[in-house]
């Protein structure tokens, strides 16, 4: 029997999303959990995916349109169902708003008819092109796509912005040249209007508004109080590269810091909280989110467990969240939950920095490059490959007590990094 599927809560807090792309053709059989369309929430890009086998009969919304959380986005039947009268269908369902397709035009001999197009008919964007018009400041007006069907797709947008760059540096003709005259000095430096200085208007993505917003909302209401600490590597990444020549799972600096910080927030359990106005929220699993500048903006998908995982496992699901960020293919689970978060820009030369921490979680860890420095160690002069790191944390809910002994434990890791090998940390 057809039914109608409704756009889903997909974040917590969204009332709205926008619609990316349809992953599945109209008329095409789906299973249970396969992913049916991309849409863009204030986190990141994520999967619609069907609850039961069924046929996507007839899409309802174009790409690009933003859509009321519980609105209808398709309807659903089975194979019997795909010859029907989809519109009466969808009288039946309560959707109103679904008028009856148009006879199809006389075709001229030779001449191939339109593909199907959604309910609100509109220019074939590609999400990518879309993207790169707003980033651009501009919309799809004029352009002529020269995709299948007449899609706009990259190259159309790229012809698109280089023209209009190339036509606004041409100089514009301002008749014939005066002719010099007697008349009264030129004004002075002081008195001459100064040029506006030239710019490019760049829309702001639905992403970046919501990472501005939440930002801005944790540095104004979150107590944030910061601790400084500096760790030698050189252990750390000679385990490394004797991890990476017998594993086919390649291992980063980054994977042995998120599982440091596993364990000591495992030995030190007060750190794993979140603060709500209500109680203190006490974790007993270790849920750490990693920052990754994705190619569609910034997200935080979180690691589940990581106190369970082998360091192999760590860097094989970060790798899988960022492949699944860059495909926008990540699912609303993996960007929910977490008490701590790692972020590093050590691999762009940044030597330390602070960050801000990500609510509703407690802190945030801002790990810098490694880098060959001196160090006195028991009395001795030495040259040391030394990485900085600053946690962030909310004074609410962690104490400077107990962050200062979550930090202790965590550069003792980093610096003896055969801990981070063992199944648990009973056998230290």
């Amino acid at each position: 029997m057809a039914s109608l599927l409704l756009m889903p809560k997909i974040a917590a807090e969204a009332a709205e999303v926008v619609l990316c792309e349809w992953l599945a053709a109209e008329n095409a059989d789906l299973a249970a959990g396969d992913p049916v369309a991309l849409v863009e929430t204030d986190k990141a890009v994520l999967e619609v995916v069907v609850d039961d086998d069924t046929v996507l009969l007839k899409v309802l919304v174009a790409p690009g349109e933003s859509i009321d959380v519980g609105a209808p986005i398709a309807l659903l039947g089975s194979r019997d169902e795909s010859g029907l009268d989809h519109h009466r269908m969808l009288q039946a369902l309560g959707v109103a708003a679904a008028a009856p397709e148009p006879d199809p035009a006389p075709s001229e001999p030779g001449a191939s008819s339109p593909a199907s197009s959604p309910v609100h008919e509109r220019t074939l964007v590609s999400p990518l092109s879309r993207a790169l018009l707003s980033r651009a400041g501009l919309t799809s007006d004029g352009i002529v796509g020269t995709g299948p069907g007449g899609r706009i797709v990259r190259r159309d947008v790229e012809t698109h912005i280089a023209a209009r760059r190339k036509s606004a540096a041409q100089p514009t003709t301002a008749g014939p040249t005066p002719q010099r005259t007697t008349g009264p000095a030129p004004q002075s430096e002081v008195d001459r209007p100064h040029p506006v200085a030239a710019f490019e208007a760049v829309a702001h993505t639905r992403i970046r508004r919501a990472v501005a917003a939440r930002l801005t909302g944790s540095k104004q209401s979150t107590p944030h109080f910061y601790l400084r600490g500096t760790c030698s590597i050189d252990r750390l990444l000679a385990v490394r590269a004797e991890i990476n020549s017998a594993l086919p799972r390649k291992v980063s600096v980054n994977d042995l810091v998120i599982k440091a910080a596993a364990r000591a927030h495992t030995l030190v359990p007060d750190m794993n909280v979140i603060w709500t106005e209500d109680a203190l929220h006490r974790y007993s699993t270790v849920d750490i989110a990693v920052a990754v500048a994705s190619t569609r903006g910034l997200v935080t998908p979180v690691l589940r467990n990581v106190d369970a995982m082998t360091v192999s496992q760590v860097a094989q699901t970060v790798t899988e969240h960022v492949d699944a960020a860059n495909r926008g293919r990540l699912r609303q689970d993996d960007v929910e939950g977490g008490t701590f978060s790692v972020t590093n820009l050590g691999m762009h030369g940044v030597e330390e920095f602070a960050a801000i921490i990500n609510p509703p979680q407690s802190a945030i860890l801002a790990v810098g490059m490694g880098r060959p420095e001196p160090h006195v160690h028991e009395g001795t002069l030495t040259v040391a490959t030394r990485m900085r790191v600053v946690l962030s944390a909310d004074h609410r809910a962690i104490d400077g007590v107990v962050a200062a002994h979550w930090m202790r434990e965590f550069i003792k890791h980093v610096e003896a990094p055969a801990l981070l090998l063992l199944n648990n940390t009973s056998e230290q």
